[in-house]
C-alpha cells in the first residue's frame, strides 16, 4: 500500500537567490533589447543612384493615388473597343457640308489668287504647278492649261458636286467608292460665272467677236443671241470659237 509523502520545501541560501535574481535580470534585459529593436526608429537610409540598398524600403503608410497616364490609357482602350456608331442626320450632314466647303475654299484659295493676279502666262503656269500638292501629273497639266474663265467654271461645279455629295447619306464604307464617282458627276460642259463682272466681261468679249463676225459676213446677224451664247460656252469649255 502506497502512502503519500509529505511535501518538502526547498530552502535557497543567499548566494543561490542572488544568482536567480541576476539571471532573471539578464533575461529581462535581453528581451527588452530584442523587442525594443523593432520599436526604435531606424537610422536614415542614405543611398545614391546606381547603388543597392541595404534594406527594404517600406512606405510609412498605405496610400492610393490616381495615375493620369494609366487613366488616359484605360479611357483610350475603352474608346477603341467601341465599334463606330452611324448617326446620320440632316443637320449633321449640313454642318459637315459647310465645314468641307470652308476647307475647299482654303484649298483652292491659292489658285484663285493666281488667276486674279496680274502675272505673265509663264509666271502663272509656274505657280499653278505647285498650287495644290498631291495632284497627279495629268491633273496638274489640266490645271496649268486652264484660263481664268475656265477655272471659274471648274471651281463652281466642283463646289456644287462637293456640297451635293456631303448633304446625302454617305457611310464610311462608301467613301472610297464615292470618290471614284466624283469625276463623272462634274459637268464639264457647264457654263457658269463666279460674279456679275465675269458675266459682263464675257458679254463684252462676245460682242466684240460678233462685230468681227458681221464684218466678215457683210450683213447684220439677227440671230446674235444664239451666236453670243455659243461663243461664251465655247470660250469657257476651251473649244473652237465660232467665226
Amino acid at each position: 500500500m502506497l502512502t503519500p509523502r509529505a511535501p518538502t520545501s526547498v530552502q535557497l541560501n543567499r548566494t543561490e537567490l542572488r544568482r536567480l535574481l541576476l539571471a532573471a535580470g539578464i533575461l529581462i534585459l535581453a528581451l527588452t533589447a530584442i523587442l525594443g529593436a523593432d520599436i526604435l526608429p531606424e537610422a536614415p537610409l542614405s543611398v545614391a543612384e546606381g547603388q543597392l540598398v541595404t534594406r527594404d524600403i517600406v512606405a510609412p503608410k498605405s496610400a492610393d493615388f490616381e495615375s493620369a497616364i494609366r487613366t488616359a490609357q484605360a479611357r483610350q482602350a475603352a474608346s477603341d473597343a467601341v465599334p463606330p456608331q452611324y448617326n446620320f442626320t440632316t443637320e449633321n450632314a449640313i454642318a459637315i457640308a459647310a465645314a468641307q466647303q470652308v476647307a475647299f475654299e482654303d484649298r483652292v484659295g491659292s489658285i484663285d489668287t493666281t488667276f486674279s493676279a496680274d502675272l505673265t502666262p509663264e509666271g502663272r503656269k509656274s505657280i499653278l504647278k505647285t498650287a495644290i500638292p498631291g495632284l497627279t501629273a495629268e491633273a496638274r497639266d489640266t490645271l496649268v492649261g486652264l484660263d481664268a474663265a475656265r477655272w471659274a467654271v471648274v471651281r463652281t461645279e466642283a463646289a456644287r458636286v462637293l456640297d451635293a455629295t456631303l448633304r446625302t447619306e454617305l457611310r464610311d464604307t462608301e467613301v472610297a467608292e464615292s470618290r471614284t464617282r466624283l469625276p463623272g458627276r462634274i459637268d464639264a460642259t457647264a457654263t457658269t460665272f463666279a460674279s456679275a463682272n465675269d458675266l459682263a466681261s464675257a458679254f463684252r468679249r462676245a460682242e466684240a467677236a460678233h462685230g468681227e463676225h458681221e464684218k466678215r459676213t457683210g450683213q447684220r446677224d439677227e440671230n446674235w443671241p444664239d451666236w453670243y451664247a455659243a461663243y461664251m460656252v465655247a470660250e469657257q469649255s476651251g473649244k473652237e470659237l465660232p467665226q
